[in-house]
């Protein structure tokens, strides 16, 4: 079963059911099981639709633990590192929904999708740390001596 660990170690286990997609379209207007609409791909880049899915998802689970958890308690327990485990996980769940075959197509698809994401990662990641902002910070700085003589000559003229 799939499942994540929040900002305050605890622990939620996460299981798409059809009672769980029936409470998510009801309460959120989202139909977790539309492979047409990409319902998982908004779920990994609009992290306040994917907590409100897990609440809806965990409620019971957060109204067992001791002390009980709120949705704001909740909510706010999902922040950094714990988004990206609680994304892995509904991802994960998700595929599990499905039958073998289909749960198959799925998962070689998420593999992919996050080898695509982890590289573009990486591309992007030496890209900036290799950027060399020398002539930016010069022209910058020509620009700014540029205008702070055009303003004083502005100041110069109206002074005369």
């Amino acid at each position: 079963m799939a499942k994540f660990t929040d900002a305050k170690g605890r622990e939620w286990l996460v299981s798409i059911t059809t009672g769980g997609v029936k409470a998510v379209r009801q309460q959120l207007n989202v139909d977790l099981v539309d492979l047409n609409q990409s319902t998982m791909d908004r779920l990994a880049t609009d992290f306040v639709m994917l907590v409100d899915v897990l609440w809806v998802l965990c409620e019971q689970q957060a109204a067992n633990k001791q002390p009980p958890v709120s949705a704001e308690d909740f909510g706010e327990a999902l922040v950094g590192d714990p988004i990206e485990a609680a994304t892995t996980a509904i991802v994960e769940a998700f595929c599990n929904f499905f039958p073998a075959g289909r749960r198959l197509l799925l998962q070689t698809a998420n593999a992919k999708t996050t080898q695509v994401r982890r590289k573009a990662e990486e591309l992007a990641l030496a890209k900036l740390t290799s950027l060399d902002l020398t002539a930016f910070e010069q022209a910058t700085e020509k620009r700014l001596e540029a205008e702070i003589q055009n303003a004083l000559t502005r100041l110069n003229s109206a002074t005369s």
